[in-house]
């Protein structure tokens, strides 16, 4: 079984090769780091979940924040129009590639993991049987994301 830090720091490597191959930004700093579900303007989760895990990874940003990773991850030019559709686009896309890096990393590590589709959330997201909560709030320039796990290990 990881620990929080372990799921932590293979969180953040893979929102590094988020903001570096996928939006173009350097590698994220961390800002803090808690264990409270923020408001979701805009937020996304999708699953990694095996025999005895069950993750949900997530991010949330301001609208601002949205906006600009979308074009950002769409090469747009700041004067642009995006519209809901393509924000919600960009938020699952945004969700699965650090899903996909978070399950990469642990292939060796951990039992096989399947990825689930992701979610797009507005609001608060109330959880009542998740073990643990992690949220780590990263800047990758001037844009602030809130980087979630949701994580329940059973079995083991």
């Amino acid at each position: 079984m990881l620990s929080r830090e372990e799921w932590r720091k293979v969180v953040l490597a893979a929102a590094d090769d988020l903001a570096v191959t996928t939006l173009g930004y350097e590698p994220g700093q961390v800002v803090s780091n808690g264990s409270v579900l923020p408001e979701m303007p805009f937020g996304s989760f999708v699953a990694l979940t095996g025999e005895t895990i069950s993750v949900q990874i997530g991010i949330a940003v301001t609208r601002p924040a949205c906006l600009q990773l979308a074009r950002a991850m769409l090469c747009m030019e700041a004067d642009e129009e995006l519209g809901e559709e393509d924000l919600t686009d960009v938020l699952g896309e945004m969700v699965n590639v650090l899903a996909g890096g978070a399950k990469s990393r642990l292939a060796d590590r951990v039992e096989p993991m399947r990825i689930g589709l992701p979610i797009v959330v507005h609001g608060f997201v109330d959880v009542t049987k998740v073990a643990e909560v992690d949220v780590t709030i990263v800047r990758w320039g001037a844009v602030e994301a809130q980087l979630i796990l949701l994580r329940n290990e059973h079995g083991v």
